[in-house]
């Protein structure tokens, strides 16, 4: 009887209609915002994680659908929407919850009530602001949005009226067209002259994918939408069949615009369509078609809570006239559109954005930061490629540092040094990261092509709090000069360490005692050589050398370290130093990894600058090389010479040997051929800060001259402290800690500290404790390197 009477109130004859239904309430904003959530993700992730929650969204679809059907029968009741069947549910399950059921039948009501609510409103706010900016590019009339929401408020009161599914199909066809036909013409936009798909990313991170996942889940979703269809359907035994073909075909659909999208415009913006050529009559097309799509889908959004508050408000006034109860269902249905205008006009316009209304987390610029793309607007004409930006910045990590490694881990400890050391590298991997990464939004809310080191500092602050904007000009020269301080002193150590090694060989093979101060004068004609170069590019066969160079000496060193008849287990070896040894092997490490100085002029530089993040990235890839080789060479180093292990472990290789000689000359070179990458940095502060002080006439001669000073200055520190230990763990410990660590962390902080601290901020409690470290770095490391530099002094 029960099933006789549910098949006399169903509506919708056709499962056509349904289909329609689904298919438009399913294609509907959401799929526009495909290829920016694919750009966060890496396609491969994106597919796979689409293929997840599609066939999750089924399976839940179905399930619902079937348990609804199921209780309607044991319950003998002809139709249950979704709040119904969540109370029928519990009233049929454990005896400890049945008394729940009411209450979970209103919160289910509460919760369809305001997600469709809402929906309603975005939509209106859509179409409103869509025609808004197609009728001032058409007409270069400036109207207030509030005028364009009034103007389709009759629209909206009309669709809203509209009582029944059955009479909500049509509108629901005519949208499908409009949609299929904005989808298929951005279509053609994406497979019109279309890239190469194999520049895009595979993978990025991690992090987007719960946000990836969310935008796909508020895009096919239709949770709210499947009871209400299935009750008015004259067959609702075809429901799960209809919900699965349509969600296979949605699915499809999304994926295939997503990737296509994605490939066609890598550096989407949050809706595909505002990358479109607007000044073509078929863009605009695009944006007509689907914002008439959405205005009719306003209906049938529009429907549900109506259909939620309706049976309240019926119960009341039941006993009432059905001419008063028609009179009341207008009023509701009028009293809700004209709520939604008001809600709309109540709020400024100016700054809508699709991305916050409709996904607020879908990524962490503004929309007018998104349409701006600085990678294209910087000059390339001595661009580098991926691999010699790899070369530069591997060659800038693997320096005289990774040769003190094997002494780092002696004042580390051998399981605290080792472990400490990978902790390390990945701390300065993440500094690196969210640096260019801040780098990057920053130009884009700037509109600026690309930002140095300092540059990113001044820009944070100037766009952080009010508080610190007047601070961004001495945080822009704090950053320029803890950075040619910093590789100021850095260079420094790389004189006296080729200076040494040169005294080793010439000292052994002549038997004579030759001071380390002639071989530091010796290197002034090539230093100064070095110093000239003034373009990365020209830098590349240097680094290219020094790569090679340092690969051939480190792996006759690997050859001493495991042939070493002295190579002892790691039982008989210290796990822990003790803790006042501890800042040196901070300090020592920091100095050996941290090539952060080098990162925005190489990133900058760089032919595909949106290939240094992401995975795999030269980010990524340099740090892994970085790490492995320095762990290994600290760890093993150790293990072959003990507690007698020197500052250099070249310095401990037996000079008699012919091999040895040739790793020191080696490493020298390299380590030499490295010294111009490493002043590249203070040289182009510098010069860019003196140079509006000479006349154009002399800027090539005032230029060399100041360059010549900068490499006599690095000449000079080499001669009053020519002793590798204690001067790298001061560099360390005081330049390269508030440098590589300190800076990093605070800059992100400031620049996400109005809306994108994360989840109970976590970014700030992250950069806390990184800030937190360095400063310890830098207290305690300064001071015992100090204590070391004045003992070797007083000797």
């Amino acid at each position: 009887m029960a099933a006789n009477l549910a098949e006399t109130t169903r509506g919708i004859d056709k499962d056509f209609a349904v289909y329609m239904h689904l298919l438009k309430c399913a294609i509907g904003t959401g799929i526009l915002f495909l290829p920016h959530a694919f750009r966060r993700t890496g396609y491969a992730m994106s597919i796979v994680c689409g293929i997840v929650m599609g066939m999750l969204c089924m399976h839940v679809a179905v399930i619902l659908v079937q348990c609804s059907q199921i209780l309607c029968r044991r319950n003998r009741v002809p139709m249950l929407d979704l709040a119904e069947t969540a109370q029928f549910s519990f009233q049929s399950g454990p005896e400890r919850i049945r008394k729940y059921s009411r209450l979970f039948g209103v919160v289910t009501n509460v919760l369809i009530f305001f997600v469709h609510f809402q929906t309603a409103v975005i939509y209106i706010l859509y179409v409103a602001t869509s025609f808004q900016q197609v009728i001032e590019f058409f007409a270069n009339l400036q109207l207030n949005s509030r005028v364009y929401i009034v103007i389709f408020f009759p629209f909206a009161c009309a669709l809203g009226f509209v009582p029944n599914l059955k009479y909500l199909a049509p509108f629901s066809i005519i949208g499908t067209f409009f949609l299929f036909l904005g989808v298929c013409t951005a279509f053609y936009y994406f497979l019109d002259d279309i890239p190469d798909p194999s520049r895009l990313d595979v993978l990025t991170e991690a992090l987007p994918v719960p946000m990836y996942c969310a935008i796909f889940l508020f895009a096919l979703h239709n949770m709210t939408l499947y009871l209400p269809l299935e009750n008015t359907m004259r067959h609702p035994s075809h429901m799960p069949r209809i919900i699965i073909t349509s969600t296979f075909l949605n699915i499809i659909i999304y994926l295939v615009f997503g990737f296509l999208g994605y490939n066609k415009y890598p550096d989407a913006c949050d809706t595909v369509i505002k990358n479109l050529p607007m000044e073509e009559t078929l863009a605009q097309v695009v944006k007509i078609a689907i914002t008439l799509s959405v205005l009719f889908s306003f209906g049938l959004t529009y429907y549900v809570p109506i259909k939620v508050l309706w049976p309240i408000i019926y119960v009341k006034i039941a006993t009432k006239s059905s001419l008063q109860i028609r009179i009341y269902n207008c009023l509701l249905r009028l009293g809700g559109v004209v709520i939604t205008k008001k809600e709309l006009s109540d709020n400024p316009m100016t700054e809508f954005s699709s991305s916050t209304k409709i996904a607020p987390n879908i990524g962490e610029y503004k929309e007018k930061d998104e349409l701006y793309d600085p990678f294209e607007h910087r000059d390339k004409q001595h661009a580098t490629s991926d691999l010699g930006s790899l070369a530069h910045l591997l060659k800038s990590s693997l320096g005289t540092g990774i040769l003190a490694m094997p002494h780092a881990i002696k004042n580390g400890g051998l399981l605290f040094g080792g472990i400490g050391t990978i902790i390390i590298g990945f701390i300065c991997a993440h500094c690196v990261h969210i640096l260019v990464r801040t780098s990057h939004i920053l130009c884009r809310r700037t509109k600026t092509p690309q930002m140095t080191y300092a540059e990113t500092a001044y820009a944070a602050f100037l766009c952080g709090p009010k508080l610190l904007r007047p601070w961004a000009n001495i945080s822009k020269i704090f950053v320029n000069t803890a950075l040619c301080a910093t590789y100021v002193g850095g260079s420094c150590v790389y004189v006296v360490f080729v200076s040494r090694s040169l005294q080793q060989i010439v000292n052994f093979n002549t038997d004579k005692n030759l001071d380390i101060e002639l071989f530091i004068y010796s290197l002034i004609p090539a230093l100064v050589l070095l110093g000239q170069v003034r373009d990365l590019k020209y830098m590349v066969p240097f680094s290219a050398l020094a790569n090679i160079f340092m690969i051939t000496g480190f792996s006759i060193t690997l050859y001493y370290i495991f042939s070493s008849s002295n190579l002892q287990s790691f039982s008989n070896n210290k796990l822990f130093a003790s803790v006042d040894q501890l800042p040196r092997f901070f300090a020592t490490v920091i100095f050996a990894i941290e090539g952060i100085g080098v990162v925005m002029p190489v990133a900058n530089n760089m032919k595909y600058p949106h290939h240094f993040l992401g995975c795999p990235s030269v980010l990524n890839i340099t740090m892994t090389i970085v790490v492995s080789l320095y762990a290994m060479m600290g760890v093993f180093g150790f293990l072959a010479f003990g507690e007698d292990v020197q500052p250099s472990i070249t310095l401990s290789l037996p000079t008699n040997e012919i091999p040895a000689q040739v790793v020191k000359a080696l490493i020298a070179l390299a380590v030499l051929f490295t010294y111009g990458l490493q002043l590249f940095v203070p040289l182009e502060i510098m010069w860019n800060s003196i140079k509006h002080l000479f006349n154009h006439k002399f800027l090539a001669l005032g230029e060399t001259v100041m360059r010549i000073c900068i490499v006599m200055l690095t000449v000079v520190f080499a001669l009053l402290v020519p002793d590798l230990d204690p001067f790298i763990s001061l560099v360390g410990a005081i330049f390269f800690s508030i440098l590589g660590i300190s800076i990093p962390a605070v800059v992100e902080t400031i620049s996400c500290w109005e809306s994108h601290l994360g989840t109970f901020n976590w970014r700030l409690w992250k950069n806390s404790v990184l800030v937190t470290f360095s400063l310890l770095a830098l207290a305690f490391g300064s001071w015992i390197s100090v204590q070391d530099i004045i003992n070797l002094r007083s000797k």
